[in-house]
């Protein structure tokens, strides 16, 4: 076979495959639709519908232990001014009874980064929407726990 010849089988083939692969117009223009359409729906009709979130309230939150320990669930009372967040919760299934445990932080962003007041090796990482919180709660000895928190009605 003579480069030639080799060169054209090779263009063919190049040629065929662009012609099969290429998406049709009016997929493409579906493609290029698809994300604009997921942008919108994911936005609010009105951008002042927008509520800040506000955590002022009773919450209970169910604390799972990534490794070792025994899930548990707090009553958490909270406070917000601003990005202030402030309250205390009770564990009375806890090892240890635990009342009015004291808790501050912030809330930036639909983050809640709390620490417990009377300790200074443990702190909460949460992610929020209106009435559900998620998380990690990380302890005494830097155990960590999954946290799954609602707002209680």
């Amino acid at each position: 076979m003579t480069m030639k010849a080799f060169l054209s089988i090779v263009a063919v083939v190049v040629l065929s495959l662009t012609i099969f692969i290429r998406p049709a117009p009016a997929q493409q223009q579906m493609a290029q639709d698809q994300p604009k359409e997921a942008i919108k729906a994911s936005l609010p009709a009105d951008p002042a519908e927008v509520k800040p979130i506000n955590v002022s309230g009773n919450w209970t939150w169910r604390i799972i232990p990534t490794g070792q320990g025994s899930e548990t669930t707090f009553d958490v009372k909270l406070t917000q001014d601003g990005e202030v967040v402030k309250g205390n919760f009770d564990c009375l299934n806890c090892r240890r009874i635990v009342n009015e445990a004291p808790i501050k932080g912030t809330l930036r962003d639909g983050k809640l980064q709390l620490a417990r007041g009377d300790l200074a090796f443990s702190g909460f990482e949460l992610a929020l929407t209106q009435d559900v919180m998620t998380g990690v709660y990380t302890g005494q000895g830097n155990l960590r726990y999954q946290v799954d928190g609602k707002r209680k009605k």
